[in-house]
C-alpha cells in the first residue's frame, strides 16, 4: 500500500512537470513594440520675419528627420491649399510675392514619415507695398511721413472706366447729387448690420467721394529712398476687383 501511494505521487509530479513544460513551450513569446514617434521639422532659413514686396522671391529651407523611420516629404500649405510637396532633401519652397495679394499670411509646413505620422510647424509672412519696404530700410525715413502714391492725376471718369474694364461689365453713368450719395450710403451701411458681408459703400466712403479732389505728393519718398510707382492704375484696380471677388464681396 505504501509503495502504491509513493508511485502514484511520483507519477502525479511527473505529469505536472510535463504539463508545465508543455505550457511554457506552447505559450507565445511577448515582444514589446514601441509606439511610432513622429518626425521633427524646423525652418533653417530665412531666420526671422518674412516680408516681401513686388517681384520678391524668398526661398524657405526646412530640415526634417525621423529617429525611428524616414521622412517621405514635406508639404507646404496656405490654409487647406497644398502649395508644394517636396520629397527630396533639402526640403525647399519658393515664396513668390507676385502670386499673393498685399496682406499677411500663415504658411503651414508638415513633415510626413513612412508610418503616416506627421509634424507641423508654421510661419507668418507678409506681402507689402514696395514703398513701405524702402521706407523701413532707409535711415532717411526715420520719424518722417510719406505719401506712397502714383505720379499721375486721375479723375472719377478714368477710375470708373478702369473699374468697368476690370469687372468686364457695361456701366451706366448717372449723376447723383451729394445728398443722394449720403442717402444711399446710409441705407447700405444700415443693411450691412444684418449681413456678414461689409457694405460696399458707407458714410465714411461717401464723405471721401463728394470731395472735389484729393491730392498728395510722393516726391519726398522718391528723394529720400528712391520710391517709384510700379503698379499702374489699371492693374491696381484689376487686382482690387479680383481680391473683392475672392472674398465674396463681388460676383
Amino acid at each position: 500500500m505504501f509503495k502504491n501511494k509513493t508511485v502514484g505521487k511520483s507519477l502525479g509530479l511527473v505529469r505536472m512537470a510535463i504539463l508545465m513544460l508543455a505550457v511554457g513551450f506552447l505559450q507565445p513569446s511577448c515582444e514589446l513594440i514601441s509606439p511610432n514617434k513622429p518626425p521633427f521639422a524646423e525652418i533653417l532659413s530665412p531666420d526671422g520675419e518674412i516680408i516681401l514686396s513686388a517681384m520678391d522671391i524668398v526661398k524657405l529651407e526646412v530640415n526634417a528627420y525621423d529617429i525611428d523611420g524616414h521622412v517621405v516629404g514635406v508639404q507646404f500649405f496656405l490654409g487647406e491649399e497644398l502649395l508644394e510637396f517636396d520629397e527630396t532633401e533639402p526640403y525647399e519652397f519658393d515664396l513668390v510675392s507676385d502670386e499673393f495679394e498685399l496682406g499677411e499670411y500663415l504658411l503651414l509646413i508638415k513633415a510626413l514619415d513612412n508610418d503616416d505620422s506627421f509634424y507641423t510647424i508654421s510661419t507668418d509672412f507678409e506681402i507689402v507695398a514696395p514703398g513701405i519696404v524702402l521706407a523701413g530700410e532707409s535711415d532717411n525715413a526715420r520719424g518722417r511721413t510719406y505719401f506712397i502714391s502714383s505720379k499721375g492725376l486721375y479723375g472719377w471718369k478714368e477710375v470708373g472706366e478702369a473699374t468697368r474694364r476690370a469687372m468686364g461689365r457695361k456701366a451706366l453713368r448717372v449723376r447723383i447729387p451729394e445728398i443722394g450719395v449720403f442717402a444711399i450710403s446710409a441705407v447700405a451701411q444700415f443693411f450691412s448690420l444684418f449681413s456678414s458681408a461689409p457694405a460696399l459703400i458707407n458714410l465714411e466712403k461717401a464723405r471721401d467721394m463728394v470731395q472735389d479732389y484729393w491730392t498728395c505728393d510722393s516726391s519726398r519718398a522718391k528723394r529720400d529712398f528712391g520710391y517709384e510707382q510700379e503698379i499702374p492704375l489699371e492693374e491696381g484696380i484689376r487686382n482690387t476687383v479680383q481680391w473683392y471677388r475672392e472674398q465674396g464681396w463681388l460676383t
